[in-house]
């Protein structure tokens, strides 16, 4: 057998995710002015999925270098929202719960 015949196929998945997060980012970023540029925005995307990409794959053979996983998807959340200039606590817990309620 030889290579697939679409060998971005298996992207996909990746990228319907990438940007349903950079749609979230963008509203997000509109709704409360914040002052972040469409590349930090973009990066600032790409951190997070890799982020939760290399705690999957890696968590079953180093635990110990990821936060403990009930408390690891709302980390990474909040520091996400951190990196786009959400600052306080307070819009931090409310832009989490709008996200999840949408």
């Amino acid at each position: 057998p030889g290579a697939p015949l679409n060998p971005r196929a298996g992207a996909r998945g990746p990228d319907v995710v990438h940007q349903q997060l950079r749609d979230y980012t963008t509203r997000l970023v509109k709704q409360r002015g914040l002052n972040i540029t469409p590349d930090e925005m973009d990066i600032a995307c790409v951190m997070l999925q890799g982020s939760l990409f290399a705690d999957a794959m890696g968590r079953d053979i180093m635990p110990d270098r990821y936060p403990p996983l009930r408390r690891a998807g709302a980390g990474y959340a909040r520091l996400f929202l951190r990196m786009l200039g959400v600052d306080d606590e307070a819009s931090i817990v409310d832009a989490v719960a709008t996200s999840t309620a949408q």
